[in-house]
């Protein structure tokens, strides 16, 4: 009776250690014991979070300059006005070159248009000679043609427009004529005025007055007297 009740009481105590968390399994070895399953509880992995701190952005200063407008510069050719003038006064020309290439035509020709003598050099007739200007017939004074002899002529000088210009002269013009040994002389305007008609280059006395008038200016700088017959 007491063997059983240990038998009872060994059973008892193998039941409570079951079930306090061991498992016993009887094999043919002997009784093993197998520790009880643990259950671990499953771990949520968040995502890392990233925290980015506010950028700072650096802005390099911006300088701005302001545009200069140069503006275009204009380039002026100032072309030197031509002087008119004799080329050799110890013995003027009678027949100075004609001034526009190509012309046929002495000097500067005998077409400047209406209106005062423009600068050139001019052949004429000079009238109503004063101290301070002149009238003047324009014409046209051309060589001879090719072929003809001296006999024939200095030139041949055609008159088709009798308009007359006044000149104004300057009071220390050069005016050259020839005197009674046919020799030029250079007199001032100021004194040949006075008396045009005694050096007038006419190997006798003449009632006209021919030569060449170089303008300058607007005005009388030279004036050479030629005759023709």
């Amino acid at each position: 009776m007491k063997r059983w009740m240990s038998l009872a009481a060994a059973a008892l105590v193998v039941a409570a250690c079951t079930s306090a968390g061991t498992s016993e399994t009887t094999t043919a070895g002997g009784p093993q014991t197998t520790a009880a399953a643990t259950t671990v509880a499953p771990v949520t992995t968040l995502p890392a979070t990233t925290t980015s701190g506010p950028t700072s952005t650096t802005v390099a200063p911006t300088t701005t300059t302001s545009a200069t407008t140069t503006a275009p510069t204009t380039t002026t050719t100032t072309v030197a006005a031509t002087f008119y003038e004799v080329e050799d006064p110890s013995n003027p020309d009678y027949y100075p070159e004609p001034v526009q290439a190509g012309s046929n035509l002495f000097g500067s020709g005998c077409t400047p248009g209406a209106g005062p003598l423009p600068d050139g050099i001019w052949f004429g007739e000079l009238t109503n000679v004063g101290p301070n200007s002149f009238d003047f017939d324009l014409m046209c004074f051309a060589p001879n043609p090719p072929g003809s002899t001296e006999e024939d002529g200095i030139g041949d000088i055609t008159n088709t427009n009798p308009t007359l210009r006044t000149v104004p002269a300057n009071a220390s013009a050069h005016v050259y004529v020839l005197d009674p040994a046919m020799n030029w002389t250079d007199v001032p305007y100021s004194t040949w005025s006075s008396a045009p008609t005694l050096g007038n280059g006419c190997p006798l006395p003449c009632t006209f007055l021919q030569g060449w008038v170089y303008v300058n200016g607007g005005e009388a700088t030279e004036i050479t007297m030629v005759w023709t017959p």
